[in-house]
């Protein structure tokens, strides 16, 4: 029971986390095809 309790909010601690760094990775991919696209 307990390691069942214990799961939800540590998936939750990390998937937030990830969600935000997947989130920002895809922003900063786009960012930098962006100023490619300007320079050439």
């Amino acid at each position: 029971m307990m390691l069942r309790n214990d799961k939800l909010p540590w998936k939750k601690a990390i998937f937030i986390p990830a969600h935000i760094i997947a989130f920002t990775h895809t922003v900063l991919v786009w960012y930098n095809m962006v100023i490619n696209d300007g320079k050439e």
